[in-house]
């Protein structure tokens, strides 16, 4: 909350060309030219008419407001009840369009709905409907509530095309636990990583839902992409892609979005027969130094058993500029995970993706059990924000690979930041030989059983002016597993 309200103070000072402060019922600043003057105007105009959208706005006289003719077509306004400036809280904030003056967005942000507690059920979907019944006109611009996007930050209204969703047009209202509407405007669908431009429907292809593949043929077509592996306990199926496949092709989308994997290559490897072990502060300080370069000292490390009494947990940090950790299994003393953070790691030097795949083979080789031949590359899909390369590698036997105990490196800049691993023993394991498995056409039929896909409108990112029919699973990412032997879904653990 406290970052939203640096951000929107930070804009008032770098805009330009003018900014201005004044009490309600007092005249605003001279303006520095007519066009401004002009903006001030529609704006004063478009906040009389949202008060009353929002009476509360009444409460919040003083207003301040942000003019930049060199972003985009918005004036913000920020409103507070007092002019103190160390004050932050409570305040609006609102986004106009700088021509027609229309609202784009408020939010809300005061004591009492900082710590996000929303209203959420039918009621809270009635007071929303109302609310943008009021501010788009009784048709809401071609958006409805739309159930299957998550309520948890808001009630979220979808735009509908030839009787089907088109989320990527989206608007969320807020509701709090008051009843009060905290928060409205367009966001991205389902979160941040959707943040792109999208056209504007009425400038946007959309191809007819009947050209769609047919229910019937989507339990053949995630049979093919179903995934066997195994998790150390049981053996598992999975469709690994994205949530998002193209109705008429079958394709995956392949959508940047939160993580997922899928299977890759089989790499020929050569373990160095190093083995990697400490017990003591000490020798945890010497590995730092000799592994990682960094020069720590045995008082300084935090010592700390994890909960379950698996792993001892070396914490080190120096002031704010460096830290790492390391944790070793508890039995063997055998280090599995590492971590560093620290501007002298960050940024040494450029590297391409195949030269920090050959760095993190390189590296895992060193933790191999000797007599490991081969490994799965597990490809990793990731947002692009993410910064520097992050690749997977799982034991595999028989072609199956085993997935908990698999191995992942994180380079960035060249420099190896992360690593987590398992023991020597575990990287070993073989899944038992001679289980009965279910074929991956009963495991898709299962999952779609319970996973029912929804058939949307879905605009990939640069995609031109075509939005693209599109069968969604209805939970997301987070896909269910099947157990491969009993044939039914696993049930997701909650905390």
């Amino acid at each position: 909350m406290k970052l939203v309200c640096l951000l929107a103070t930070t804009s008032l000072l770098a805009a330009t060309p003018i900014y201005a402060t004044q009490k309600s019922n007092k005249t605003a600043e001279k303006a520095q030219s007519g066009t401004v003057a002009d903006i001030m105007k529609t704006i004063d105009a478009s906040i009389a008419k949202a008060k009353k959208l929002l009476p509360y706005l009444e409460d919040y006289p003083y207003k301040t407001v942000t003019i930049d003719e060199h972003s985009d077509n918005t004036v913000r306004v920020l409103l507070k009840k007092s002019d103190d400036e160390e004050n932050v809280l409570p305040n609006v904030v609102l986004s106009f369009d700088k021509k027609t003056g229309e609202l784009k967005r408020f939010r809300l942000l005061d004591d009492s709905n900082t710590d996000e507690i929303l209203a959420q059920g039918e009621q809270a979907v009635k007071q929303a409907t109302a609310f943008l019944k009021q501010w788009y006109g009784e048709d809401m611009r071609g958006y409805r509530y739309n159930p299957y996007l998550s309520n948890t930050l808001g009630i979220p209204f979808s735009k509908v095309v030839n009787g089907l969703f088109y989320p990527s047009q989206s608007v969320r209202i807020t509701v709090d636990a008051d009843g009060r509407i905290t928060e409205g405007g367009q966001f991205p669908m389902p979160n941040s990583n959707f943040n792109y431009p999208v056209p504007a429907v009425e400038e946007t292809n959309f191809d007819d839902p009947k050209d769609a593949l047919p229910p019937e043929e989507l339990e053949s077509l995630f049979a093919s992409i179903m995934t066997l592996s195994y998790n150390g306990d049981t053996f598992i199926y999975q469709p690994m892609f994205s949530g998002y496949i193209d109705a008429k092709t079958g394709k995956d989308l392949g959508v940047q979005q939160v993580n997922y994997d899928t299977p890759g290559p089989i790499i020929n490897v050569k373990p160095t027969g190093t083995t990697f072990s400490a017990k003591t502060k000490e020798e945890v300080v010497a590995y730092l130094k000799k592994e990682r370069g960094i020069e720590a000292k045995a008082a300084e490390l935090r010592e700390e058993m994890t909960k379950d009494q698996t792993r001892k947990r070396y914490w080190w940090r120096e002031g704010t500029e460096q830290e790492a950790l390391v944790n070793t299994d508890a039995t063997t003393g055998e280090i599995v995970t590492y971590f560093s953070q620290g501007a002298s790691e960050m940024g040494s030097k450029n590297v391409t993706r195949e030269q920090a795949r050959l760095l993190a083979i390189k590296e895992l080789e060193k933790y191999l059990p000797a007599d490991t031949s081969e490994v799965m590359e597990i490809i990793n899909h990731r947002p692009e924000s993410w910064r520097g390369y992050m690749f997977s590698f799982a034991p595999v036997h028989n072609g199956i690979p085993n997935l908990n105990d698999r191995v992942s490196i994180h380079l960035d800049g060249g420099q190896i930041t992360d690593f987590y691993g398992t023991t020597k023993a575990r990287f070993s394991a073989k899944p038992p030989e001679g289980v009965k498995l279910v074929s991956a056409e009963q495991a898709a039929k299962e999952f779609l059983k319970a996973n029912p896909l929804q058939l949307i409108y879905f605009y990939p990112k640069d995609n031109g002016k075509q939005a693209v029919l599109t069968y969604q699973a209805p939970q997301g990412y987070r896909m269910d597993k099947i157990n491969a032997v009993t044939g039914k879904i696993i049930p997701t653990k909650t905390k």
